[in-house]
């Protein structure tokens, strides 16, 4: 019994510190812009025609002319824990171009009149602050367009209890082992 308990306990711990930040739609291959928003300037994009994937089978073209375009998702997070957020970007050709992107409102990434580059990954170690954060990417290129795909957040890290957590846990197991031999001794 007091075996089970102690299990149960440790299992309780290790999942209770535990969250993942899930993306929708982080691949595009839905082949729409589903769990994304859209705003900004006038946006010349599509996903699929004339979209190059960095995997699977579509990925997001956007070419904005004349200021920024922008897309944005919140994704649930937990306060205080790490994240790996992780994005593959590519350039046309031409400026003026810029793109920026930001987790939380905190920009990890700004270019501007960059040239023409492949498919590269960006990745970025961010910590959450509030329970939900908001990713967002700010694309412009008058005389091109910039290709995103596998865009993910995932976390890294998982908070550890407070020590007094541990304390309690171990004065209740400690009672519970007490309680159970003395029913033995009876």
């Amino acid at each position: 019994m007091l075996r089970r308990i102690l299990a149960s306990c440790a299992l309780s711990l290790a999942f209770a510190s535990s969250a993942s930040a899930q993306v929708v739609n982080g691949g595009f291959e839905d082949g729409l812009l589903t769990g994304w928003a859209k705003s900004g300037s006038v946006c010349f994009d599509n996903i699929g025609v004339g979209a190059v994937a960095h995997s699977g089978n579509f990925g997001y073209k956007i070419g904005p002319f004349g200021g920024t375009c922008n897309i944005s998702q919140s994704v649930a997070t937990a306060i205080g824990q790490q994240y790996d957020f992780s994005y593959w970007l590519q350039n046309g050709f031409g400026t003026p171009n810029s793109f920026q992107a930001f987790f939380g409102g905190v920009a990890t990434q700004s270019l501007s009149n960059s040239g023409a580059f492949a498919y590269t990954q960006s990745l970025y170690t961010v910590t959450a602050t509030t329970a939900t954060t908001v990713i967002e990417f700010r694309f412009q290129n008058n005389p091109s367009y910039w290709n995103i795909d596998d865009i993910s957040v995932t976390q890294t890290s998982t908070v550890a209890p407070e020590p007094s957590t541990y304390v309690l846990m171990g004065a209740g197991l400690l009672g519970l082992g007490l309680c159970s031999r003395r029913r033995r001794v009876k």
